[in-house]
């Protein structure tokens, strides 16, 4: 439900905006700073890491 009402926020060109996702349980979450790349960088090899090595999903989050 909540996915359909962001989509359709998009969709109406509205800015969406969100906290953290909620935790799913067996679903990493990654989350770094969108604007720093160094950081960028960082997280998203920890989050390739933990899915390669786990063969489980994950989510990485970039805040802008």
């Amino acid at each position: 439900m909540i996915a359909r009402l962001i989509l359709a926020a998009a969709a109406l060109g509205a800015a969406v905006a969100l906290a953290d996702p909620l935790p799913r349980p067996g679903l990493a979450h990654f989350s770094a700073d969108g604007d720093d790349p160094d950081a960028l960088a960082r997280t998203a090899a920890e989050a390739v890491a933990h899915v390669r090595a786990t063969r489980r999903p994950a989510t990485l989050h970039l805040r802008c």
